[in-house]
C-alpha cells in the first residue's frame, strides 16, 4: 500500500482543513513538539487501522467544534486509489470508495475489513500497526524490553494465538460441562432399569424344566455335534494354515513395494547429496568475493564519514572567503576616506596601491600554479586507476580463461557418459507393460487353480452320490431321482457325469501347466525394471551435472566477453592520444603507455613546484617593501592614525582568515579524489554482489552434507532389514506349504458335510419340542433386552467418561497449542530477521526468538562463540536488531510495504541515532513508502519528501 495524502479537518490542534501530501519512498513530518505531527500519525492509525486515539476519542475533536474529519487517499494492493471518510464526534462513521465515485453503503464492520485487505493485513490490525508496521515514541526497541508479562500480552496479539486460550476458557469449558450433564442422565435412567430387570438364573431354571422333555434327542445330537466340532478344529486348523499361507504370500509382495520404495528414497537421497557436494563448490568459489564484499562495504563507511567531514571543512572555507570579501570592501572604504582626508599622502597612496597589486598578482601566479599542480594531481591518480584497473582486467581475463577450460574438460566427460533418458523411460514404459501382463496372467493362474479345486469337489460329489443312489431312489425324499429317470441306469449316469469332470480337470490341469513359469517371470521383471530405474536415476543425475557445468561455463563465457568489453571500453579513454591512433592494442603497450604517462605527471608537478618556490620569494620581498611604505605613510599625517589602524586591523583579520583558507583549500585537496575513490569501490562492491549472493544462498546447503550421508546411511540399513525380512518370510511359506495338503483338506470337508445331513435329522425330531420353550424363551428375550439396554447405558456412560477425559485432554493440549503456533512463527521471522540483521551489520550474527516456560518472547543475538539476550546488547545493536524483526514481522504477518516511525530519536545517544540511521537506511529502501514523524533534522539527507508542520 502507499499513502497518497491524509486531510484532517478540525482534528485536536488542527483548526480548520490541513491537507499533507506523500510521495513514495523515505517520508519526513518535520516540526517542533506540540506542532501535530504524531497527531497526523495518529489519524492514519485510527482511520485504516482502527488503531484507537492516545485518550478518549471525544478528545480528539478540536475544541470550539463538534465533528472532525479524517480523509485518506491511498493506493491499495490491488494498485487502485481509494479514500477513506472517517468522521468523529456527532454522525461519527466510517466510508471507503474508489477515488471519483460515490460512496459505498456498507457496515462499519465489513469497510474495516475491506481497508485491512486493501492494505495487506488480515486481522489484528490495530496491534499489528502499532508494534509491527509503525513504531511510537520511544517503542523502537520498547516492546523487546518489556517484562515477560507484557511481551507475552503484545506479541500474542500481534500473531493472534490469544484464541487458543479464549477457546480453553469457552468451548472446551462447555463441552466438559455438556459431557457431565449427559453422564449423569444416564446413569438416573440406567438405575430405572436395574430395577426391572428380572434374575436371569431364575429364568434359566424355568427354561430348563421345560428342556427336560427333550434331552434323549439332544444327547444323540452331542454326540453327533461332538463329532463335527473334531472335524471342524482339524478343518479350522487347514484353513488357518491355508490362510496363513495367503498372508505371507501378501506379506512377500508388500515387503518387495517397500524395497522398491526404499530404493527410490535412495536415489532420492543420493541425488540431495550431490547437490550438497555442488553448494560446497559454490561457496569455495564464492568466499573470496563474500569477503571482499564486506571489506569493500567497511572501507565505503569509512570514505563517506571523511568525505563528510571534508564536506563541511569546504563549507567553512566559502563562509571565511566571505569574510575576507567583507574585510576588503571595508578597507577600501577607509583608505578612500584616507585619500579625502590626505590630499598630501596621494603620491604615496598611489605607490602603495601598485605595490599591493603587484603582491596580489604574485599571489594569483602562485595560486593558478597550485591550481595547475592540482590539476595535474588529479591526472596522476587517474592515470595510476586506470592502470591498476588494467592490471584487474588482465587478471581477470586470464583467471576466468583457464576456470573456462577446466569446465569445458569436466563437461566432454560428463557427455560421454550420458546415456539416452528418453530410450530408459521407454524401457521403463514397456517392461511396466510386460509386468501388467505377467500380473494378469498370475490373476488367470489364480483363477484357474480355483477352478481345479471346484472340479476335484464335484467329483467327489459324484462319486459319493453314485454310492447314496445305487437304487435310483432319493435317501431324503424317498421317491425316484429326477436326473436318472431319463430310462439310462444310474451307473451310467454316474459314469458319464465323472468322465466330463475328469475331462474338464485334464484340460484345466494343462491350462495350469501353461502358467508354471509365471511366478518367477514376474519375480525377474521386477529386478529389470527396478536396474532400468536405478539407470534413469544415475542418468538424471549425470544430465544435471551436465546442466549445472554448461551454466557455469556460459557464465564464464559471459564473464570472459565482459572483461573483454572492459578492455575495449577501457581502450576508449585514450581515442585522442596517438597510442590509439597508432593501433596498438595489446596488453604491454597500453602498460607501457600509461608508465610514460605517469613518469611525463610527475615531471610537470616537479617544474611547477619550483616555479611556486620562486614566486614566494618575490612575493616576501614586496610584502617587506609594502610594510615599510605603510609605515612611512602612517608617519606622514597623524590625523588618520585612527583610519589607519582600522585598516591594519581589517587586513590583519584577512590575513588570518586567507592563512585559514589556505590550510582549508589543503585540507579538502582531497575531497575529490575520495569521491572518486567510494564510486570505485561502489563498483567493485556491485561486481562481488553475485559472490556475496551465492555464498548466502549456498552456504545452508552445503552444511547439510553430512546430515545427507547419513540418511543415505539409514536407508540402506532399512533396505538391508526388509531384505532379511523378505527371506524370512519365504523360509516361513515353504515350511507351511509342505503342511498343507489340499486331498486331505477336501476329505475332511466331506465328512463335515455327512454329519451335517445327521444333524439335520436328529434336529427335525427335537422340533416338536421346541413350540413349548417359545413362550418361555419370549420371556428370556425382553429381559435380554432389557439387560442389553442396561449394558448399553452403561456403555454409554463408559463413553461419556472417555469424552470427559478427551475433552480434559484437549483442554491441556490446546493451553500449549498457542506456544506452539507462536514459536513456528518465530522460527520463520528470525530467519528473515537475520538476513536483515546481516545486511545491516555486515556481520555474520544470527537472531534466535525464543519463547517457552523460561523465557517468554526473549530475542537473542548468537554469534557463535557466546549469545547474549536483548537487554545485553550495545544500543546499536539493539536498534539495528529491533528494526531487523520489525521487518521480518511486517513482511510475514502482511502485505502493506510500508513503515511509519514517530520520534524514533527520543533518548537516543549518539551511538544509537547512528546505527538507527543507517539501519533504516538499509530498511526502508526496500519498502514501497515509510513516514519518519520527528523534530530532529539528521533525517533531512536520507528523505525523498520533508513535510513540515
Amino acid at each position: 500500500m502507499k499513502i497518497n495524502s491524509i486531510t484532517l479537518t478540525d482534528y485536536r490542534n488542527h483548526t480548520g482543513e490541513h491537507k499533507f501530501d506523500f510521495l513514495p519512498g523515505i517520508n519526513l513530518l518535520l516540526g517542533k513538539n506540540g506542532a501535530g505531527k504524531s497527531s497526523i500519525l495518529e489519524a492514519l492509525g485510527l482511520a485504516l487501522f482502527n488503531a484507537g486515539t492516545r485518550d478518549n476519542l471525544r478528545d480528539a475533536v478540536n475544541f470550539n467544534t463538534k465533528t472532525a474529519t479524517i480523509l485518506i487517499e491511498f493506493e491499495g494492493n490491488d494498485e487502485n486509489i481509494y479514500e477513506v471518510e472517517k468522521k468523529i464526534g456527532t454522525n461519527s462513521n466510517l466510508k471507503l470508495r474508489l477515488k471519483g465515485e460515490k460512496y459505498e453503503r456498507q457496515s462499519t464492520e465489513s469497510t474495516e475489513k475491506k481497508i485491512r485487505e486493501l492494505c495487506g493485513i488480515n486481522s489484528n490490525s490495530e496491534s499489528i500497526f502499532k508494534n509491527v508496521i509503525s513504531a511510537y515514541q520511544n517503542q523502537l526497541t520498547g516492546i523487546f524490553l518489556d517484562t515477560p508479562t507484557k511481551r507475552t500480552n503484545t506479541f500474542n496479539q500481534i500473531f493472534d494465538t490469544q484464541i487458543y486460550r479464549d477457546i480453553v476458557d469457552g468451548y472446551a469449558k462447555k463441552a466438559v460441562e455438556k459431557y457431565q450433564l449427559s453422564k449423569r442422565d444416564t446413569e438416573t435412567i440406567l438405575n430405572e432399569n436395574k430395577l426391572n430387570l428380572k434374575d436371569e438364573n431364575e429364568l434359566k431354571i424355568d427354561y430348563s424344566e421345560i428342556e427336560k422333555n427333550k434331552i434323549a434327542c439332544q444327547e444323540q445330537l452331542s454326540g453327533v455335534n461332538k463329532n463335527i466340532t473334531e472335524l471342524e478344529i482339524d478343518k479350522n486348523k487347514l484353513i488357518e494354515l491355508k490362510n496363513n499361507i495367503d498372508q505371507a504370500k501378501n506379506n512377500l509382495k508388500n515387503v518387495t513395494l517397500l524395497l522398491e520404495k526404499e530404493n527410490f528414497t535412495l536415489n532420492e537421497a543420493t541425488l540431495r547429496l550431490e547437490e550438497s557436494k555442488a553448494a560446497i563448490q559454490v561457496v569455495y568459489e564464492s568466499e573470496k568475493g563474500y569477503n571482499t564484499y564486506i571489506d569493500i562495504s567497511n572501507k565505503i563507511r569509512e570514505i563517506s564519514s571523511i568525505i563528510t567531514s571534508l564536506e563541511r571543512k569546504d563549507k567553512e572555507n566559502s563562509d571565511f572567503q566571505k569574510q575576507v570579501n567583507i574585510y576588503e570592501s571595508e578597507k577600501v572604504r577607509l583608505t578612500e576616506a584616507v585619500r579625502k582626508d590626505s590630499e598630501n599622502r596621494i603620491e604615496k597612496l598611489i605607490s602603495e596601491s601598485k605595490l599591493k597589486q603587484e603582491i596580489q598578482s604574485t599571489n594569483d601566479e602562485i595560486l593558478k600554479k597550485q591550481k595547475k599542480i592540482l590539476i595535474v594531481n588529479s591526472d596522476l591518480q587517474d592515470i595510476s586507476h586506470k592502470f591498476s584497473e588494467l592490471n584487474e582486467i588482465i587478471n581477470g581475463i586470464k583467471n576466468y580463461s583457464v576456470s573456462l577450460s577446466n569446465d569445458k574438460v569436466r563437461l566432454d566427460e560428463k557427455k560421454m557418459n550420458l546415456l539416452n533418458i528418453s530410450d530408459i523411460e521407454t524401457s521403463i514404459k514397456e517392461m511396466e507393460e510386460i509386468l501388467e501382463l505377467l500380473s494378469k496372467k498370475q490373476f488367470k493362474k489364480q483363477k484357474v487353480e480355483g477352478s481345479i479345486s471346484s472340479v476335484k469337489a464335484r467329483i467327489k460329489d459324484n462319486d459319493e452320490a453314485a454310492d447314496q443312489l445305487k437304487t435310483g431312489i432319493c435317501p431324503f425324499l424317498k421317491e425316484q431321482c429326477q436326473n436318472i429317470s431319463s430310462g439310462s441306469s444310474e451307473k451310467d449316469y454316474f459314469i458319464n457325469k465323472a468322465k466330463i469332470l475328469q475331462s474338464e480337470l485334464s484340460e484345466l490341469n494343462s491350462e495350469l501347466q501353461d502358467f508354471s513359469t509365471i511366478d518367477r517371470e514376474r519375480d525377474d521383471a521386477q529386478k529389470e525394471l527396478g536396474a532400468i530405474r536405478l539407470n534413469k536415476a544415475k542418468t538424471e543425475k549425470n544430465l544435471l551435472d551436465v546442466q549445472v557445468l554448461e551454466a557455469k561455463i556460459t557464465e564464464t563465457e559471459k564473464n570472459v566477453e565482459i572483461a573483454n568489453l572492459k578492455f575495449t571500453n577501457f581502450l576508449n579513454n585514450f581515442k585522442d592520444s596517438e597510442f590509439y591512433k597508432d593501433g596498438i592494442r595489446d596488453f604491454d603497450s597500453v602498460s607501457e603507455y600509461l608508465t610514460n604517462e605517469i613518469n611525463l605527471k610527475i615531471s610537470q608537478k616537479d617544474t611547477l613546484s619550483h616555479l611556486i618556490d620562486s614566486d614566494k620569494v618575490k612575493l616576501i620581498n614586496l610584502e617587506t617593501e609594502d610594510k615599510k611604505l605603510i609605515k612611512f605613510i602612517s608617519q606622514l599625517d597623524i590625523n588618520i592614525n585612527e583610519s589607519e589602524i582600522k585598516i591594519g586591523d581589517y587586513e590583519k583579520k584577512a590575513k588570518e582568515l586567507k592563512s585559514k583558507i589556505d590550510i582549508l583549500i589543503l585540507e579538502i585537496e582531497p575531497l575529490e579524489q575520495l569521491r572518486k575513490q567510494r564510486r570505485d569501490h561502489n563498483a567493485i562492491q556491485e561486481e562481488n554482489k553475485i559472490y556475496y549472493n551465492n555464498y548466502i544462498k549456498y552456504k545452508v546447503k552445503a552444511d547439510e552434507l553430512e546430515k545427507n550421508k547419513e540418511a543415505i546411511l539409514i536407508i540402506e540399513k532399512s533396505m538391508k532389514n526388509f531384505q532379511n525380512e523378505y527371506l524370512e518370510i519365504n523360509e516361513e511359506l515353504q515350511n507351511m506349504m509342505t503342511n498343507f495338503s489340499e486331498d486331505k483338506f477336501d476329505e475332511i470337508l466331506n465328512s463335515h458335510k455327512i454329519l451335517q445331513i445327521e444333524r439335520d435329522g436328529l434336529n427335525k425330531k427335537i422340533a416338536t419340542f421346541e413350540h413349548q420353550l417359545i413362550e418361555k424363551f419370549k420371556e428370556i428375550e425382553s429381559n435380554l433386552i432389557l439387560k442389553k439396554k442396561t449394558l448399553d447405558l452403561e456403555e454409554r456412560i463408559s463413553i461419556y467418561l472417555k469424552k470427559l477425559e478427551l475433552a480434559e485432554m484437549f483442554r491441556d493440549k490446546l493451553k500449549s497449542t498457542g506456544k506452539l503456533v507462536a514459536s513456528r512463527m518465530l522460527e520463520k521471522i528470525q530467519n528473515m530477521a537475520t538476513e536483515s540483521y546481516r545486511r545491516i551489520s555486515n556481520r555474520n550474527d544470527k537472531i534466535l526468538w525464543v519463547n517457552n516456560d523460561s523465557d517468554s518472547y526473549q530475542v537473542i543475538l548468537d554469534n557463535s562463540t557466546n549469545r547474549r539476550k536483548f537487554e545485553q546488547l550495545s544500543g546499536g545493536e539493539q536498534v539495528s536488531v529491533a528494526i531487523a524483526l520489525r521487518s521480518a514481522m511486517a513482511s510475514y504477518l502482511t502485505k502493506t510495504n510500508f513503515a511509519i516511525f514517530d520520534e524514533p530519536t527520543n533518548n537516543l545517544d549518539s551511538e544509537r541515532k547512528s546505527a538507527l540511521s543507517e539501519s533504516l537506511t538499509e530498511i526502508l529502501k526496500n519498502l514501497k513508502q515509510a513516514i519518519i514523524v520527528t523534530h530532529d533534522e539528521s533525517f533531512r539527507e536520507m528523505a525523498s519528501n520533508v513535510i513540515r508542520v
